[in-house]
């Protein structure tokens, strides 16, 4: 039966008792729920028959629009109509 040795701890110095401490204690996870003053977030409900006519509208396009971006077209047509 092979015997295996307990390893032997390594003394640190300074510099290397730092860096892990740093190491240990981890970073931080960036917030990214920093309101920017010029984008508004907004929750929009649309039932499934509206989805799917975007969806179609979406479809015929070259190349093919994001919802997103389909959706900020209606609404700049939108507000220039309305203007």
């Amino acid at each position: 039966m092979t015997k295996f040795e307990k390893p032997k701890l390594k003394i640190l110095n300074a510099d290397e008792k730092s860096a892990i401490a740093v190491i240990s204690k981890g970073g931080q996870v960036p917030n990214t729920n920093i309101p920017n003053e010029d984008v508004f977030r907004v929750q929009l409900r649309l039932n499934s028959d509206l989805m799917t006519q975007i969806d179609q509208n979406r479809s015929t396009r070259k190349p093919k629009p994001s919802r997103h971006s389909w959706l900020l077209e209606a609404i700049y047509e939108k507000l220039e109509r309305e203007e």
